[in-house]
């Protein structure tokens, strides 16, 4: 009844709308314009927000602006795990083989990133979705992750979305070298 009154031809809110067809707020712009800039300027960004204020779905818009032949969005929401598993998700989802060790899944890790930006010419860009629910460790690993060529070059853009807990959580001590990581501190 209402989208005969709104004269809508498909529901407002559904999980299946393209992303050409959403709404974009004066803050989705915002927020879409720092990604944009992150994907050249690689590194790590955090990107927080309440619950229900539409970061994933920011990060879908940004996603389909992304050129294929330029960029590989790699999507990662599942935060809740070891640090083995975090580094077998990530290594599987680049194109990785299964490895059992974690020292032999760092050097994978790496390699596939620096292939894909040296000699392939594609950003990785990495999203870890739902990152306050990562555990205290892998900040630790990830931390090591982004240093490439002793620390002086980004081959990927490593995206750490979630709530504003996560910003909290990145400021303790034991993080400072994480968080002098992202240039955006709102």
């Amino acid at each position: 009844m209402y989208k005969a009154f709104y004269n809508l031809k498909g529901e407002p809110f559904g999980k299946s709308l393209q992303t050409s067809e959403l709404f974009q707020s004066t803050q989705t712009k915002e927020a879409l314009s720092r990604l944009d800039y992150m994907k050249n300027a690689k590194g790590l960004m955090l990107f927080t927000g309440h619950a229900g204020t539409g970061k994933t779905t920011c990060l879908k818009i940004f996603i389909d602006t992304l050129n294929p032949s330029h960029y590989k969005p790699i999507y990662l929401p599942l935060a809740s795990v070891n640090v083995i598993e975090f580094y077998r998700q990530l290594n599987y989802a680049l194109g990785g083989d299964f490895i059992h060790r974690k020292a032999d899944l760092f050097i994978s890790i790496h390699s596939l990133i620096t292939d894909l930006a040296q000699n392939s010419n594609i950003t990785p860009i990495i999203i870890f979705d739902e990152a306050h629910f990562l555990i205290s460790d892998n900040f630790h690993e990830l931390q090591m992750l982004l240093n490439f060529d002793f620390d002086s070059y980004d081959p990927a853009l490593f995206i750490l979305c979630g709530q504003p807990v996560l910003k909290d959580k990145l400021s303790r001590p034991a993080f400072n070298s994480i968080e002098q990581r992202y240039p955006f501190k709102k």
